[in-house]
């Protein structure tokens, strides 16, 4: 249970290719990985994904990117509206949020995701 609920809503969010990493991600990368013995998808840092995506609403434009740190962590990243990075990585108690616009990089606890992104990323 949950599962068809999060498919559909990372799906929605960043597309089917967007969905495909996730998948891809979550199938292949459970243990170590790489060269460096890289950590495996850490499944906290999906909890703070997921959380995020209910959430992010991304301009028409906004092409979300999802990728994997070597540390086991997603990170989300697009470009705003003036053509900006944006980052959000999550790990397992915080996240990171990075904006180039406004030269905001900061950090927060994962508690604080929806509050955030209320606060520095009202994209609608």
């Amino acid at each position: 249970p949950g599962d068809v609920a999060r498919e559909k809503l990372v799906a929605r969010k960043l597309g089917v290719h967007g969905w495909k990493r996730w998948q891809y991600f979550r199938q292949h990368f459970s243990g170590r990985w790489g060269d460096e013995g890289q950590c495996p998808v850490s499944p906290r840092s999906q909890d703070s994904l997921l959380k995020a995506l209910e959430s992010l609403d991304f301009p028409s434009n906004a092409k979300p990117s999802l990728f994997l740190t070597d540390d086991g962590h997603y990170e989300l990243a697009w470009r705003d509206g003036e053509g900006q990075a944006v980052q959000l990585e999550f790990g397992p108690t915080e996240f990171e949020l990075f904006m180039e616009a406004s030269g905001i990089e900061e950090t927060h606890p994962n508690s604080l995701i929806g509050e955030v992104i209320a606060k520095h990323l009202p994209l609608k």
